[in-house]
C-alpha cells in the first residue's frame, strides 16, 4: 500500500505510512491477522481510479498484497475513530477525507465534516484554506455559500480593518491567529444566520472600566518576515516594510499590496512614484502609482543606488567604481563616469544641484544634469569615506571616514568648513536643523555633540544619558531636540540654548526610544512591557497611549501624524492617532487579579491589596477598600447576600456587598487565612496553623474547628450542597463530612485551580498538564486526561457532560500558544475523560454558561467568543476594549464579564431576529 501511494498519490514514505495508519484508525481499512488489508468503501473509488490508470505501469512494483487483497476490498463494519485523532502530519487525509466520504456515498458525514469549524480550521492550518474551500464547494448551496465566505475572508487576511474599528482595536495576533479569527467570524456569520422569524445572538457592551486606548487599529498586514524598517511616503498614501531581501509597499488603510519585490537596499523617488531595488542581476525600477512601469538595469556589479529629488534619474555605482545616471521612465543611460567612486549613500542635494560620490580618501561632487565635475573632497587619509548628512537647503554636507574624521564641507564650493572631530568612525545618529543652522552626528557611546553649520564650531555637548544613546529626533520647526537612551529616559532639549526643556519617563522597563510626528503634533516614546505613549510638545504631558505592549520593534509616522505604523514578528500594524482620546492622569485602580460574580446585582474585583464592588447593571462603584490582603482570599454565596474577604491584618471579615459595612469579624485563632469557600449556609476557611474552620452563615457561629493533619493548609473547597469540606496542604487533599468525619484522602494533589462537580460527586485537580477527577466519597481516581504541557485553567459544565481545559499546548514545534481542548465524559458511567478534540485557538480562560448550553472563551490575542456547547461551533464574538485573560457569566447567563490588566468589560447577549444575512466584514 505504501509503495502504491508513494508512487501514484505522490506521498512521501512517511506520509504513506501515516496515511495507512490513519485509515486503519478511522475504520476505513481493516487488517487481518495474516497481514492482509481490506479497504472500506469510503476509500475504494479513489484507489480504484488511480489503480486502473496506472496498474499496468505499476504491476511489477506493487506487492502481491496490494494487487490481490487491496483492490477487491470489501465494505467494512465497525466503529470509526474520531477524525480529530488524525496526526498533524496526515496532510493527505486532511485534504481528501471529505472527498473520499462523498465518493463512497456518505454525503451526510462529508457535509457535517466540512461544516465543522474544528475540521476547517485544522485543514486551513495544516494544508491551506483553498483545500477547505474546495471541499465545501462539493456540497449543497449552503456549503457553497460558506465556501465563498471563507474564500473572501482568506483573501482579506492581509487587508486592513476599515469599517469596524471598535471591534479590531487592540492586540491583533500573528497572521496565523488572524486567519483563525477570520474563519471563526465567517462560521459565526454564515452558519449562525437566522431564517425568517428565528433569532441569532450577538454581544453588545453593557459597560467597561477599561480606559480607552486612545489609538485605534486601522489594519494588520502580514510581512512574512520581521520588518527591518518601516517608511511612509511623503503624502502618507503608501507604507513600505523593508526586510532583508524583501520589500512590500502597502496602502496603509486598505492593506492593498501595491508592490512586492525580493530586492534589497530600496531607493524611492521623492514622490514615491517609483522604487528601485538592487539584486544579484543588477537593479530594477518599479512604478508605484497609476503608471505601473517596470524596467531593469542589467549590471550584476551594481552595489549602491541614489535617486534624484525630482525622481527623473537614478544613479548607480558598479565595481570597480563606475558611476552611471539613468532615466527612470525608460531606463535610458544619461551619462557614465568610470573609476569615479565607490559609494552614493545620501549624497544627493535636496535641490538637485549636485551628486556626491565617495571613495577612499574623499569624494567628488558631480552635476547630475551634465555629468561634469563640480569639485573634490579630500580627507587627510585614504580610509573609505561616506556621506553622513546633507543640509536641507543643500548648502553643506558632512562626510566621515573609518579613521574617525568627521568633516563639514561647503557643498557649493567643495571647500572644507571644519574638521568636526577625529573620534567618530561609526556614526549612528544624524540630525540637522530644519533651517540648516546646526547639526548633530554622534555614535551610540559618549555624549552627543552639536556643531554650528556656519563655521563648524561646537555649540553644545549634551550630557544626555548615562549609557548608550538609542534615539534622536528633532522637531519639524527645529525648536527642540529629543534624545533617548538605555537609562530609560527621553530628554528634550531647547535648541536655542541647549538646556533641558523636559525629562520624559515612560512606563515600562529597559531602554527608551522616541519618534516625532513629521508635523510636530506629538512625540512618541516606548519601552518594554508598556504601551507606546504620545506626548504633547506644548505641555510635555501624555495625552494618549497605544495599547500594543511588546508589539513594536520598528515604527514610522505618517507625514500628517494621523497614522503610526508598528512592526513586530512578521506583522505590520497601522494605528490611527487622529482619533486619540485624552488620557486622564487620575490614579488608576489596581490591576484586577480575581473576580467574584455571584447570581446577584453586583460583582467584585480583587487586586494588589484593593477590593472594588461594582453595580452589575451600570458599572458604578458601590464601594472600594484598600484594607484587604494582597492575595484574593474571599468568598460569597450564590445569592450574593454577603461578601467575606481577608483584610490587610489577616482577619476574616464579612461585609455587606452593597455598602461595604462590616457585618462581623470571624476569629481564626491568629493564623493567616490562606483560603475560604462558601456554599449553602456554610463558610469554610483554612489557615497557616493547619486548622479548618466552618461557620453557619445564618448566625455566624463557629460550627466546626479541627486540625487538618497536613501542616499549613493552602486551599479549601466545599460541596455545592454543603455536604462535605476539602482542604489541601503539603501535596495532599483530604475530604471530611461537615461534622469532621474523614471521607477521603487524595495523594499528590493540590487544590490550586481545582474544580468541583455541580453534583458534588467529584473534585478535579490540576497537576503538570493533567486533570484528575477524584471520587469525594472514597478518594478514588475516576478519570484522568490532559496533554503534554502546562494546564492552568479548567471548568465543568453544569450537567457534567464536558470539561474545558486551557493551558500551554505542546506540538511538534515545541511550546506554542495557549490552546483550548474540549473534554467530554463519554462512557455509560459518566466518566472517561476525553481531551483530544482540540479547538486550536489561543485563549486564556473558558467558562460554561449556567444552563450548560454554551461556553465562553477569552484571552490570547483574540476576542471573547461564545460557543455552542453541543457542536462547538462559534455563535457570537466581540473584541474587548483591552487585552483580557479571564471571562465568566453573570446571573442567569444573559451577560458575560471579561477581565484584564486594564479593567473589566461586561457584554450582554442580545437576540437578533431580523432574519437577514449579516453584512460580511473584512476579517482582522
Amino acid at each position: 500500500m505504501t509503495t502504491f501511494w508513494r508512487r501514484h498519490l505522490h506521498l512521501s514514505p512517511t506520509e504513506a505510512r501515516d496515511t495507512y495508519a490513519d485509515l486503519v484508525g478511522l475504520g476505513l481499512i481493516s487488517r487481518a491477522d495474516d497481514g492482509s488489508a481490506a479497504v472500506a468503501v469510503a476509500v475504494r473509488p479513489t484507489v480504484l481510479r488511480v489503480a486502473r490508470e496506472s496498474l499496468r505501469r505499476a504491476e511489477e512494483a506493487l506487492p502481491a498484497v496490494v494487487r490481490h487483497e487491496f483492490l477487491p476490498a470489501h465494505e467494512l463494519d465497525g466503529t470509526e475513530s474520531p477524525w480529530w485523532r488524525l496526526a498533524s502530519t496526515s496532510r493527505y487525509l486532511h485534504r481528501n477525507l471529505p472527498r473520499h466520504l462523498r465518493l463512497a456515498g456518505h454525503d451526510a458525514r462529508a457535509t457535517a465534516l466540512s461544516r465543522d469549524f474544528r475540521w476547517v480550521h485544522r485543514v486551513a492550518a495544516l494544508a491551506d484554506v483553498d483545500a477547505a474551500v474546495g471541499e465545501l464547494r462539493q456540497g449543497g448551496d449552503s456549503d457553497r455559500q460558506l465556501a465563498d465566505a471563507l474564500a473572501r475572508a482568506a483573501s482579506r487576511i492581509e487587508a486592513a480593518r476599515t469599517d469596524d474599528e471598535r471591534t479590531r482595536r487592540v492586540h491583533p495576533g500573528s497572521p496565523a491567529e488572524a486567519l483563525r479569527h477570520a474563519l471563526l467570524d465567517v462560521f459565526a456569520r454564515t452558519l449562525g444566520t437566522p431564517s425568517a422569524g428565528t433569532a441569532t445572538t450577538r454581544l453588545a457592551t453593557r459597560w467597561s472600566t477599561m480606559p480607552q486606548p486612545g489609538i485605534v487599529l486601522a489594519g494588520t498586514f502580514a510581512a512574512d518576515t520581521r520588518p527591518g524598517e518601516l517608511r511612509f511616503s511623503p503624502d502618507g498614501s503608501l507604507l513600505a516594510s523593508l526586510a532583508t531581501g524583501q520589500l512590500r509597499v502597502w496602502e496603509p488603510v486598505t492593506g492593498r499590496v501595491r508592490a512586492e519585490t525580493a530586492g534589497s537596499d530600496p531607493v524611492f523617488a521623492p514622490d514615491w512614484s517609483w522604487v528601485a531595488t538592487r539584486d544579484t542581476d543588477g537593479a530594477a525600477v518599479q512604478g508605484l502609482r497609476a503608471d505601473r512601469f517596470t524596467h531593469r538595469i542589467d549590471d550584476p556589479s551594481v552595489y549602491d543606488l541614489a535617486a534624484a529629488q525630482d525622481g527623473t534619474w537614478l544613479a548607480t555605482v558598479s565595481r570597480p567604481g563606475t558611476v552611471r545616471l539613468w532615466n527612470t521612465r525608460d531606463g535610458g543611460l544619461r551619462w557614465e563616469r568610470r573609476e569615479a567612486g565607490l559609494h552614493l549613500g545620501p549624497g544627493v542635494a535636496p535641490d538637485g544641484s549636485w551628486l556626491l560620490v565617495t571613495r577612499p580618501g574623499g569624494g567628488t561632487l558631480w552635476d547630475p544634469s551634465t555629468g561634469t565635475m563640480l569639485g573634490t573632497l579630500a580627507h587627510d587619509n585614504r580610509d573609505a569615506a561616506f556621506a553622513e548628512l546633507v543640509a536641507p537647503d543643500s548648502s553643506w554636507l558632512v562626510t566621515c571616514d573609518r579613521s574617525g574624521d568627521l568633516i563639514l564641507w561647503d557643498a557649493r564650493t567643495a571647500r572644507r568648513r571644519a574638521l568636526l572631530t577625529r573620534d567618530l568612525p561609526w556614526p549612528r545618529w544624524r540630525v540637522g536643523a530644519p533651517d540648516s543652522s546646526w547639526l548633530l552626528v554622534t555614535g551610540e557611546e559618549g555624549p552627543p555633540r552639536v556643531w554650528r553649520a556656519a563655521d563648524g564650531t561646537l555649540a553644545a555637548t549634551l550630557d544626555a544619558h548615562g549609557g548608550r544613546l538609542t534615539g534622536c529626533q528633532v522637531a519639524p520647526d527645529g525648536t527642540w531636540l529629543a534624545t533617548s537612551g538605555t537609562d530609560g529616559l527621553v530628554r528634550v532639549w531647547d535648541t536655542q540654548d541647549w538646556t533641558v526643556a523636559a525629562v520624559l519617563e515612560s512606563r515600562g522597563t529597559g531602554f527608551a526610544a522616541c519618534l516625532t510626528s513629521p508635523e510636530g503634533s506629538w512625540l512618541a516614546t516606548r519601552r518594554r512591557h508598556a504601551p507606546v505613549q504620545l506626548w504633547d510638545p506644548r505641555t510635555w504631558s501624555v495625552h494618549a497611549e497605544l495599547d500594543c505592549v511588546d508589539l513594536v520593534d520598528q515604527w514610522a509616522a505618517a507625514p500628517d501624524g494621523s497614522l503610526l505604523a508598528t512592526g513586530h514578528d512578521g506583522a505590520v500594524r497601522v494605528w490611527r492617532t487622529a482619533q486619540a482620546a485624552t488620557v486622564t492622569h487620575d490614579e488608576p485602580p489596581a490591576e484586577p487579579h480575581d473576580l467574584l460574580a455571584p447570581n446577584a446585582p453586583w460583582l467584585a474585583t480583587h487586586g494588589a491589596g484593593s477590593l472594588r464592588v461594582y453595580d452589575a447593571s451600570t458599572g458604578g462603584v458601590l464601594w472600594a477598600s484598600g484594607d484587604v490582603g494582597d492575595s484574593p482570599v474571599w468568598a460569597a454565596p450564590a445569592d450574593g447576600s454577603w461578601l467575606a474577604a481577608v483584610g490587610a491584618d489577616g482577619s476574616l471579615r464579612v461585609c455587606d456587598p452593597f455598602t461595604g459595612a462590616v457585618l462581623c469579624r470571624l476569629s481564626t485563632g491568629g493564623g493567616a487565612v490562606n483560603g475560604c469557600a462558601a456554599a449553602g449556609n456554610r463558610l469554610v476557611a483554612v489557615s497557616a496553623d493547619g486548622r479548618l474552620r466552618c461557620w453557619d452563615t445564618g448566625t455566624w457561629q463557629l460550627c466546626a474547628d479541627w486540625d487538618g493533619g497536613l501542616g499549613p493548609l493552602d486551599g479549601c473547597l466545599i460541596a455545592p450542597d454543603g455536604a462535605w469540606l476539602a482542604a489541601g496542604g503539603g501535596g495532599t487533599v483530604r475530604v471530611w463530612d461537615v461534622d469532621g468525619r474523614p471521607r477521603a484522602q487524595i495523594e499528590q494533589a493540590t487544590l490550586r485551580g481545582a474544580i468541583v462537580a455541580p453534583s458534588g460527586r467529584w473534585i478535579g485537580t490540576v497537576d503538570h498538564g493533567r486533570v484528575s477527577l477524584w471520587d469525594t466519597s472514597e478518594g478514588n481516581r475516576l478519570a484522568e486526561g490532559g496533554w503534554h504541557g502546562s494546564l492552568h485553567r479548567c471548568a465543568v459544565s453544569p450537567d457534567e457532560t464536558w470539561v474545558g481545559l486551557v493551558g500551554l499546548h505542546a506540538n511538534q514545534y515545541g511550546f506554542s500558544a495557549d490552546a483550548l481542548p474540549v473534554g467530554a465524559f463519554t462512557d455509560e458511567d459518566g466518566f472517561g475523560l476525553l481531551v483530544d478534540c482540540p479547538i486550536e485557538l489561543a485563549v486564556d480562560d473558558i467558562s460554561p454558561s449556567p444552563d450548560g448550553r454554551r461556553a465562553a472563551t477569552a484571552g490570547g490575542s483574540g476576542p471573547v467568543r461564545v460557543w455552542d456547547a453541543a457542536t462547538w461551533q462559534p455563535v457570537a464574538a466581540a473584541w474587548p476594549d483591552g487585552r483580557v485573560h479571564r471571562c465568566g457569566w453573570l446571573g442567569d447567563g444573559t451577560a458575560l464579564w471579561t477581565m484584564g490588566k486594564r479593567g473589566l468589560q461586561i457584554f450582554d447577549l442580545v437576540a437578533q431576529a431580523d432574519g437577514r444575512q449579516p453584512t460580511e466584514q473584512p476579517s482582522c
